[in-house]
């Protein structure tokens, strides 16, 4: 993959996630919320927080928080 740095890699962590929620697939870094207070489906949730701070976001803990709820990691294994 060509690394331009045209985009901040959070943003892109955002845009992959909406592509693959958008295609029916499960998110890699946790930012797409799905109704009600919850989020979509993650792939390999365990490691979800690794991932997040790779590309400079939140946990998922504190980002639930902030939408409103709790992020419990047995609701989405």
């Amino acid at each position: 993959m060509v690394h331009l740095n045209l985009l901040e890699p959070s943003l892109l962590a955002k845009m992959q996630d909406r592509l693959l929620m958008n295609n029916g697939f499960p998110q890699i870094y946790g930012t797409q919320i799905a109704p009600p207070h919850s989020f979509h489906k993650i792939k390999d949730p365990r490691n979800v927080n690794k991932r997040r701070i790779e590309v400079g976001l939140d946990s998922i803990e504190i980002t639930a928080r902030k939408f409103g709820f709790e992020f419990r990691l047995e609701d989405y294994l």
